[in-house]
């Protein structure tokens, strides 16, 4: 424990007292400065010891000056204000205020000050290594940088935040996790890397894209923009490749491209090309189709319709060489189909051709349907079927070649037939007279059907034909394609002659003239009829005849034969009338005939007069039972 011993002014220190410092291992002895008492000067090593332990040291120990706090508890500088300057006390170093920051310096500008939420760094950070429990915060452009040349530099320039890597090399980020996720919050996804898995971006939460074991699978649609400004040629396009890594044809190779293209100033389509191999594992683009901006397809060729398909084939070609649509399920009764829609908004498939399986190696009928309901439905096979080609036949309205069934039938071995409810076919030949029909036997003509008069049938061949005039109620014969030919043309030979003839009317042998007033036979008939025998004063009783007529225009000739009954010649004086004549005899007609009896003997004479015949004979004679006789007259 240091003493004072002794002050010679009773308790004051002067100038010329000593301070006596009494400690283990012998006496200080401090004497005061001769002029001044605002300091203490120690030599070097001499130390200012304070506290019982000699806790708090301060001393110079010729190089450094040195504050050293040995003992227990902590070195406490306590003030209002602190500040650590340079010698000149005109640069801070070091300042700390109450209830304020600390601050550090460098040539005395601040460099690091604390706050209430952490420290305010100006200036770059350096360090070997750094470890925090909470934020680190940077100014608007305040870059943490990283790499001896600055290559690495992240920062936020008020606007945008930015990675930017300005180095050399490539920018890499890894994970030995299960991945790397971009999200907008941890609850909405803009891009996930998974580990050994999958790339995944996103659209407003919704998956977009991800890479497969196999490709990319694509979640809605893909659009590509250019910033061309071309008003044609090809503006964008998608090369896809196949990598040759053995051979001589190692090397990536293009297999094909799709091109955006413009054309007209900015409307524009699509071009697709396909690799082709052109030699030494060389492969050269080749232009396979073309969508134009009207929606019109070309393949090989460039569209001038809604579709062109342009190929080369010799001959018959092959499988390869034209258009297949194939159903490979290659069941009985599959369709491959190809469907039609004009029906609008709707987009209904209202007629279809398909051809249907009806057996083994895919033999089958194409099948044409066509839906005529006007309903809000697709064309069905079933139900809509019009027409369809099957075993080299043409079925139209029909399923099969019967005839039972309404529909037409056109034959592959040249037959044909058609059935309906009615007519089953229509010509209407335009405008001038002419062939309708035209029939060959071997490429030769053997006849023909047309019209002549402007509205007139004829049919026939050659200088033969038959006229039929409608509006003359006649059929007549005529010449080549109806033209006039008058007495030329028979009706049967000799030896092939026609068997009856029915007639409404007559039959007119030439024309009239002079004294000769008809040349018509108008009728011939043949019949039976009942004659009766009586007279004025005797009726001769019921007798029985066999009696016929034969009329030839007006004449008519009776004949009779009794067959029953007996009458008395004699008893009517010789004159006895014959009624019950089949046609009434002209006024004034004479009849002409002879009557007599079977058994020989008496002739009688006749005379016609209205219905009667009157018949004269002898005034008397015997009994008459077998008379027969033959007139002509003239009917009314």
């Amino acid at each position: 424990m240091s003493k004072i011993s002794e002050l010679s002014d009773g308790g004051s220190l002067l100038p010329t007292d000593f301070l006596i410092a009494v400690r283990s291992g012998g006496n200080v002895k401090v004497q005061a400065d001769q002029t001044e008492f605002d300091r203490i000067r120690l030599g070097d090593n001499e130390k200012i010891e304070l506290g019982n332990s000699q806790d708090m040291q301060l001393y110079h120990d010729g190089s450094a000056s040195r504050i050293v706090d040995a003992g227990t508890g902590s070195l406490k500088i306590q003030a209002e204000n602190f500040a650590v300057n340079n010698v000149a006390d005109t640069e801070n170093m070091i300042t700390a205020v109450p209830n304020g920051a600390v601050s550090l310096f460098y040539d005395g500008a601040v460099k690091l000050a604390t706050t209430s939420t952490g420290i305010d760094v100006t200036g770059v950070i350096t360090t070997d290594g750094m470890t925090t429990s909470a934020d680190i915060n940077f100014g608007d452009s305040d870059k943490a940088v990283f790499g001896a040349g600055s290559d690495l530099q992240i920062y936020h320039d008020g606007s945008h935040s930015y990675i930017s890597d300005v180095g050399e090399g490539p920018l890499r980020i890894t994970t030995d996790g299960t991945g790397i996720l971009l999200n907008k919050t941890t609850t909405e996804s803009m891009g996930r890397f998974l580990a050994d898995g999958a790339v995944e971006l996103y659209y407003d939460n919704a998956l977009k894209l991800a890479t497969t074991s196999t490709g990319i699978d694509v979640t809605g649609s893909i659009e590509i923009n250019s910033e061309s400004t071309a008003s044609s040629g090809d503006i964008d396009k998608i090369i896809f490749r196949k990598a040759h890594t053995t051979g001589a044809q190692y090397g990536i190779y293009d297999m094909g491209e799709i091109r955006s293209f413009t054309e007209n100033g900015y409307a524009g389509g699509l071009d697709f090309y396909t690799g082709k191999s052109v030699g030494s594992g060389a492969y050269a683009s080749t232009f396979a189709m073309r969508i134009n901006s009207s929606g019109n397809v070309g393949i090989n060729v460039v569209p001038t319709n809604k579709l062109n398909v342009d190929f080369s084939i010799t001959g018959e070609g092959s499988q390869e060489g034209g258009i297949k649509i194939q159903n490979s399920h290659g069941s009985n009764n599959d369709i491959a189909p190809l469907y039609f829609g004009v029906h609008g908004g709707d987009r209904r498939s209202k007629a279809a051709i398909g051809l249907k399986r009806e057996g083994s190696y895919g033999i089958g009928s194409l099948i044409f349907a066509l839906d005529a309901n006007g309903d809000d439905a697709n064309v069905s096979f079933a139900s809509d079927e019009v027409m369809r080609l099957s075993g080299g036949n043409l079925l139209v309205g029909k399923t099969n070649d019967t005839q039972a069934n309404a529909g037409h039938v056109i034959f592959g071995t040249g037959a044909a037939y058609s059935s309906r409810n009615g007519f089953t076919w229509l010509h209407n030949r335009l405008s001038t007279d002419g062939e309708i029909l035209r029939f060959q036997k071997d490429g030769t003509t053997v006849g023909s059907i047309g019209t002549a008069n402007s509205g007139d049938l004829y049919i026939g061949n050659d200088d033969t034909t038959l006229l039929f005039a409608g509006g003359s109620d006649a059929i007549i014969p005529r010449g080549t394609a109806g033209a006039t030919r008058d007495a030329a043309i028979d009706l049967g030979l000799s030896a092939h002659r026609f068997k009856d003839l029915y007639l409404s009317g007559g039959v007119v042998f030439g024309s009239t003239g002079g004294s000769v007033t008809s040349k018509t036979l108008d009728d011939y008939e043949e019949g039976t009829w009942t004659p009766t025998i009586g007279n004025n004063t005797l009726n001769a009783g019921t007798l029985a005849f066999a009696a016929t007529y034969v009329k030839i225009g007006k004449q008519v000739t009776v004949t009779a034969k009794q067959t029953g009954g007996t009458f008395s010649w004699g008893l009517g004086g010789g004159v006895y009338y014959l009624s019950g004549l089949p046609f009434s005899a002209a006024t004034g007609s004479r009849s002409i005939g002879t009557a007599s009896k079977l058994s020989g003997g008496d002739v009688y004479a006749f005379s016609a007069l209205t219905d009667n015949l009157w018949i004269h004979g002898p005034s008397a004679g015997s009994n008459v039972t077998d008379l027969v006789f033959t007139v002509t007259y003239e009917a009314a």
